[in-house]
């Protein structure tokens, strides 16, 4: 074997190394969420959503291993309080949540409220839905006006696990609205026929990805922060990403 094909076979193996050494050493984490179509996507064979495909997009640029879990937001929420999980989205910021989290600085998604109803009940604005009954996600927090609506009792808040199972008890007229997500609502409510919805105003809650306080350190909290701006700035990227869903 001369000696150019001897240095061939060096440049290969070395290659072949560090190409091991590298996938050896890709940071692995566990991420927990919650339910919440189109975001995240209820699919036990395949972890998808639009949060959960950028995320993957972030972790590709990072060379970071993501695997997800799946728990009821409010199961999810004590258990990010009392320090049980490592990573946690999509959180609205709360300063009491800061004094335990770390939030990555630009937003997954912003959660856009809408009131969603049959158009029989005609529930078209605010002042209509005075002693009427709403359903929240449980874990989920009214914004104003609803909130005082609620401690008033002017409003009825019923609590559910999922969207399913709050479109599920709308199409079966045990409650007369449900406040989501615009895009969470169009996609549970999609079956459901003659329905209805208005925006609440000033609604755009900022949500984020967030980590228990002093995982990550401070170099690796700035790489993911320009790693997810880099993502969420790719306007083809994230077109792509949402036309699935």
């Amino acid at each position: 074997m001369n000696k150019i094909m001897i240095f061939k076979v060096i440049i290969i193996m070395c290659l072949l190394f560090s190409i091991d050494v590298y996938a050896e050493f890709a940071k692995k984490i566990t991420c927990s969420t919650a339910i919440f179509e189109p975001y995240v996507i209820n699919n036990i064979k395949e972890r998808k959503g639009i949060d959960i495909d950028i995320l993957n997009a972030v972790a590709k640029k990072l060379n970071w291993q993501i695997n997800y879990q799946y728990y009821p937001w409010a199961r999810l929420l004590y258990m990010a309080k009392s320090k049980r999980v490592n990573c946690m989205f999509s959180a609205a910021f709360e300063l009491r949540r800061a004094k335990y989290l770390d939030y990555i600085s630009t937003p997954l998604h912003t959660t856009r409220y809408y009131i969603f109803s049959k158009a029989s009940s005609n529930i078209t604005h605010l002042h209509t839905l005075k002693n009427k009954s709403i359903g929240i996600h449980r874990g989920f927090e009214f914004p104003e006006p609803l909130a005082s609506m609620v401690v008033n009792k002017e409003l009825h808040a019923i609590e559910a696990k999922t969207e399913f199972e709050l479109f599920n008890m709308l199409s079966l007229d045990r409650v007369d609205t449900v406040l989501t997500d615009k895009k969470v609502g169009e996609f549970y409510s999609s079956h459901i026929k003659n329905m209805t919805s208005f925006p609440l105003i000033h609604s755009g809650l900022p949500t984020y990805l967030t980590f228990k306080k002093d995982f990550l350190t401070s170099k690796e909290l700035e790489q993911l922060h320009v790693a997810l701006a880099s993502v969420m700035n790719d306007k083809v990227l994230m077109e792509r990403i949402s036309s699935q869903y």
